[in-house]
């Protein structure tokens, strides 16, 4: 699980995140805390389950 920042409501925002290929980039510090990120997420079950979690392009 990860809390996000919406950027238009300032809320945060809680996501599940279940796909290895994230996990692993969590795992290998290529997201960290502090990271802008996009993310689409559906809520299932009361739950914001991850579709698509991406690091944004940066300078």
């Amino acid at each position: 699980m990860v809390v996000l920042k919406d950027t238009k409501s300032d809320a945060d925002v809680t996501i599940v995140i279940n796909d290895e290929l994230t996990l692993d980039k969590f795992n290998d510090k290529r997201i960290v805390a502090g990271d802008e990120i996009r993310c689409k997420y559906d809520n299932e079950s009361g739950k914001n389950i991850s579709k698509r979690f991406q690091k944004t392009a940066g300078c």
